[in-house]
């Protein structure tokens, strides 16, 4: 199963509302509601504390048959994180968040993603612009089928202590051999795809780090 989990915040765009259609569940965590009525996405089930949904989505909600779970305001985790622990274990996870909103939900929902992947998820964070793919261990990721690849700018960013080692690139412009990335280092950042190319692929043997897909803007 592909679930959609749709996060509030600012600049989603209309891009992650195709992704969200393609995905077998949408669940929204408290705003991410308003993106997804906006767009016409179906909601299975609505989850939060509602403190951010507008009024008009809750005038929505009410009128419909969409399952809502209330949580109280104060509580030990965030709508978001909510939403990630109702999902089955075995489930890929596509987070529709804001990438360019509060830093502090932006940097908890990268851990997020990173700790369910380290769990044995696939999961993919996306605003409609740029992705951003947890990697870790020994792993191998394939992007293919990429509209205007000319615009396309990849980079690993290295997380967590430690070094990510072993990691090769193919079909990208600054090519990379059983490479070794340093935690706080940016040798890996912005790259691009080979000319001609509209796929490339990233692999590792070993650490942790964030494979981010975006558009050169």
């Amino acid at each position: 199963m592909r679930d959609c989990i749709i996060a509030g915040g600012p600049n989603i765009w209309e891009q992650a509302a195709i992704v969200a259609r393609t995905c077998d569940v949408v669940i929204c965590a408290d705003s991410g509601a308003d993106f997804a009525i906006a767009n016409g996405i179906p909601i299975d089930k609505v989850l939060g504390d509602f403190d951010s949904l507008s009024s008009e989505g809750k005038a929505y909600l009410d009128s419909s048959n969409i399952s809502c779970e209330v949580y109280p305001c104060e509580k030990d985790e965030t709508d978001t994180e909510i939403c990630f622990n109702s999902l089955p274990k075995d489930d890929e996870i596509v987070l529709i968040c804001s990438i360019t909103g509060r830093i502090d939900h932006v940097m908890a929902n990268i851990n997020l993603a990173m700790k369910h992947h380290q769990m044995g998820r696939k999961v993919t964070l996306t605003d409609g612009q740029t992705d951003i793919i947890p990697m870790s261990g020994v792993e191998q990721v394939d992007i293919s089928g990429i509209a205007d690849p000319e615009t396309i700018v990849i980079s690993l960013v290295p997380l967590g202590e430690g070094r990510v080692e072993g990691v090769t690139t193919k079909g990208l412009y600054y090519s990379l051999d059983s490479a070794i990335l340093e935690f706080g280092s940016t040798f890996s950042i912005s790259n691009k795809l080979i000319e001609g190319e509209s796929s490339f692929s990233i692999s590792m043997t070993k650490g942790n780090m964030l494979l981010v897909i975006g558009k050169n803007q």
